[in-house]
């Protein structure tokens, strides 16, 4: 970040001077932009802030040549910027990270964080944040965040510095990672322990290549080892940890673009891509950073197939045996190739939007469709998750078991425990759509239980008939009652299992004497709830939330509720999965707990509930690609 005029716009893209320390004249004079090598170690800049720079002697006139480069370097900087505003006007979106072309091929995993704020990151980002305490005043957005960050770097160096006057003077605000290869499986199976075998780098963008290779000079002074030249590059060796556990570490001032800090092996991998490919020429990578148009704050990619069979190896030779801890080769075609993530701002919302090719397989939901389950749920749900067609994806998980050899005894055990419920169609397969929701009561408390969409409501009625002659035969013995209401057009069968406080100690869990602590009201119930109606399940905790479903009509549904509906359909209102939670009223929920502890809540209400009370709801939704079109998801975390 850079000290920008607080009386310019959040948009405005030109910055004012960032600050810099006055270069101390006796001070030695540094390495310049154009050295490639890292910090000279027979003469360390004075401080690790200031950029040293050649001095020019008083008075001594400026060479003809100096002045026709200037002129071209400003011809170059305009056509430069020039072009970037014409990239973002015609495509919407800002070029992609300078950090990127320099990441390795072969990297299993990258991730990016933009504090450059691309785009229109800076603008919405600002109107976000404009809901929190402190950060109103739109005009003062570099500002606070720039105050933000200081106290960050201050409170992890103990003091020593802060981001303004030690880190942005020489930060271009791109940040990231890459993991390349990943170590030998057979490292974790008693074999020799290799530090070097673990690949990891760090990448920084830079605007001031001389000033940071001076404050990492400083920064790493004491770590240092030695020095080497690859490529023309220099490098800086140093021990990670005590030299034996950890890997030998490098930094690398590459191109007076980017610093490169990670194990050699994986720095020299950088320093190869020239800045012009490594990972970004991969395939599946270039797909990932192509499937979004919009700018982005925050941005990963994982390379899944790999990764995939990496841990499929490794689970072979911890074990001893192919397909250990449920990782089978079956499983294969189920993952997609690769998966990435984008975190973004919308304004009055925070974004994280995931894609990834669809697998050869799926299980369960292959098509995307409407929920004709949240037109059950009364609006007043706090929590709500929806999955299509999960009894086919039961059915086809354990189908995946049974195919495995290692599991087939085990499986043959299942069969016939399941049997005397009709067998695993018996069990799940009527199963169809199902809900998860959460819902507060008139008297603020909460319950909640599970819908469920029957494929076929006979069979879902003689599974609850059986179950229900089970319990109703062997509850007796351990106090547990079975019993039937009749609710309009509908019969609700409770299971009472007796006193909450009572079962708690019979298990051990509580002490005698704490249950009122734990539990509220003395005599409270466990009480399992269901009815099934020709196209609904209902499961609930007591008979009341089965009651308030029934009576849910479709005017007064969460599908019916406004805000609902507007962030269903900016999540994507044909999926194969939703999940809503009303963050306000979880928060309204919660406070009046706090009220028995004065000092608590005096904490709370001062220091936490101001950062709290923006948040209004968070949304998520999946959607299943067809054809070439990719698996998308969306989250969104919206505020006031």
């Amino acid at each position: 970040m850079t000290y920008r005029d607080p009386n310019a716009p959040i948009g405005a893209d030109t910055p004012t001077e960032a600050y810099r320390a006055p270069a101390d004249p006796a001070a030695p004079t540094g390495p310049t932009p154009a050295q490639t090598s890292s910090w000279p170690s027979e003469a360390p800049p004075a401080t690790a802030t200031t950029p040293a720079t050649p001095a020019t002697p008083a008075g001594a006139p400026r060479r003809p040549s100096r002045a026709r480069w200037a002129a071209a370097i400003a011809v170059v900087a305009l056509v430069v910027v020039a072009s970037g505003v014409a990239a973002v006007l015609l495509t919407g979106r800002a070029p992609d990270s300078e950090v990127v072309s320099w990441a390795p091929s072969g990297s299993i995993v990258y991730g990016e964080v933009r504090l450059d704020l691309p785009g229109d990151q800076r603008a919405k980002l600002g109107e976000f944040l404009s809901r929190f305490p402190g950060f109103e005043d739109q005009a003062a957005f570099d500002t606070k965040v720039d105050e933000v960050l200081d106290r960050i770097v201050s409170s992890a160096s103990d003091g020593e510095q802060t981001y303004t006057r030690d880190i942005d003077p020489w930060f271009g605000g791109e940040l990231a990672f890459s993991i390349g290869e990943l170590p030998d499986p057979a490292m974790f199976g008693g074999a020799e322990s290799d530090p070097d075998a673990f690949h990891g780098l760090v990448m920084l963008s830079l605007k001031d290549a001389a000033a940071a290779d001076a404050w990492f000079g400083a920064a790493f002074d004491e770590e240092t080892t030695g020095e080497e030249t690859y490529e023309g590059v220099g490098l800086t060796l140093f021990e990670a940890g005590d030299g034996s556990s950890g890997p030998t570490g490098a930094l690398a001032i590459a191109g007076d673009r980017v610093a490169l800090l990670g194990d050699v092996a994986s720095v020299k991998q950088a320093i190869d891509t020239g800045g012009e490919g490594g990972l970004s020429k991969d395939e599946n990578f270039a797909a990932a950073l192509a499937a979004g148009d919009d700018d982005h704050v925050g941005f990963v990619y994982i390379d899944m197939g790999t990764y995939f069979e990496w841990a499929m190896d490794l689970s072979a030779e911890m074990s001893g045996t192919t397909g250990a801890m449920g990782l089978t080769e079956q499983f294969a075609d189920l993952m997609p190739a690769w998966t990435a993530f984008r975190v973004r701002a919308e304004g009055d919302a925070l974004v994280m939007d995931s894609v990834s090719p669809a697998p050869a397989e799926r299980m369960g939901a292959t098509e995307n469709r409407a929920s004709t389950l949240t037109s059950r749920v009364p609006a007043s749900a706090l929590f709500y998750a929806e999955l299509h067609d999960y009894g086919k994806t039961l059915q086809d998980s354990l189908a995946l078991y049974e195919e495995d050899p290692a599991m087939a005894e085990d499986f043959r055990m299942l069969e016939s425990t399941l049997a005397m419920f009709g067998g695993l169609d018996g069990l799940v397969g009527w199963i169809g759509d199902v809900a998860f929701v959460v819902d507060r009561t008139d008297d603020g408390g909460v319950e909640g239980g599970l819908l469920v969409t029957p494929t076929e409501a006979s069979n879902a009625r003689n599974l609850l008939l059986t179950l229900r002659s089970i319990l109703q035969l062997g509850g007796a013995e351990l106090g547990a009652t079975v019993s039937d209401e009749t609710y309009g057009d509908a019969t609700i069968t409770t299971l009472d299992l007796g006193d909450l406080a009572t079962l708690m100690q019979l298990s051990g869990s509580v002490p005698p004497g704490a249950e009122g602590d734990l539990f509220g009201e003395p005599g409270a119930h466990v009480q399992l709830s269901w009815t099934v109606t020709d196209d609904l399940v209902v499961f609930g905790v007591g008979p009341d939330f089965v009651k308030h479903v029934l009576d849910t009509d479709t005017s007064a549904s969460l599908a019916e509720d406004a805000r609902f509906k507007g962030l269903l359909e900016r999540a994507g209102t044909s999926n194969s999965s939703i999940s809503f939670v009303d963050v306000a009223a979880v928060r309204e929920i919660i406070e009046p707990l706090l009220a028995e502890d004065p000092d608590a809540l005096a904490h709370y209400e001062r220091e936490i509930k101001p950062f709290l009370e923006p948040f209004d709801a968070m949304i998520a939704s999946s959607v299943l690609g067809s054809g070439d079109s990719l698996d998308q998801g969306t989250t969104l975390i919206t505020v006031k």
